[in-house]
């Protein structure tokens, strides 16, 4: 009778088959800090700058065995980029498809961002050739910037995911998962489809 295979994952195959459940046990962690975060990002006090503010609920929120933090507010020929990280792109994950760099900006504005601001993050992104972004958009993003995102794909092959605060609470608050999300925005990108 053959030898039982040992039922125990190393941290290795949990990586690389449950990015899912990695990304859930990570927020974990940090949930009472990302519940503070986003209520001060919602609602910021008198002495507090919501931008600041919903870039520590970003770099929380993002920083995982995926995702490591390397910079705040680096300055690149377009700009500043708010937060960069470098991908750990393990096989059979969808972060695999990113490149080693991945480029945050915060916009907690009352407003939707507009095709402006995505045509400037999408020129951060050519800058230091990344092919994913993230946009984290208090009150998400225009039909404008809609239609710059496809063709920012369709053109340059660049991937801009938009994440608002209906998304955040969702993940924070446990209704949902953060690699779904990523995924299911990931592949609207791509698909130019409404996610």
């Amino acid at each position: 009778m053959p030898e039982e295979l040992p039922q125990i994952l190393t941290l290795l195959d949990k990586l690389k088959l449950y990015p899912d459940i990695v990304l859930d046990e990570t927020l974990a962690v940090s949930k009472s800090t990302l519940q503070d975060l986003l209520a001060r990002a919602n609602n910021p006090g008198i002495n507090d700058d919501a931008g600041l503010i919903l870039e520590e609920l970003a770099k929380v929120f993002l920083e995982s065995p995926y995702l490591k933090l390397n910079k705040e507010r680096r300055r690149c020929e377009n700009g500043e980029i708010d937060l960069d990280f470098t991908v750990k792109r393990f096989e059979a994950t969808l972060f695999y498809e990113f490149s080693y760099l991945l480029i945050v900006e915060c916009k907690n504005w009352s407003k939707k961002a507009g095709a402006p601001e995505i045509r400037v993050f999408c020129s951060k992104m050519r800058d230091v050739r990344s092919n994913v972004g993230i946009l984290f958009s208090k009150n998400g993003i225009t039909k404008d910037a809609r239609r710059i995102i496809r063709d920012a794909w369709l053109r340059d092959a660049i991937v801009v995911i938009v994440l608002d605060f209906v998304d955040l609470d969702r993940v924070i608050n446990g209704s949902d998962n953060l690699y779904k999300i990523i995924k299911h925005k990931y592949l609207a990108a791509r698909t130019a489809s409404v996610d």
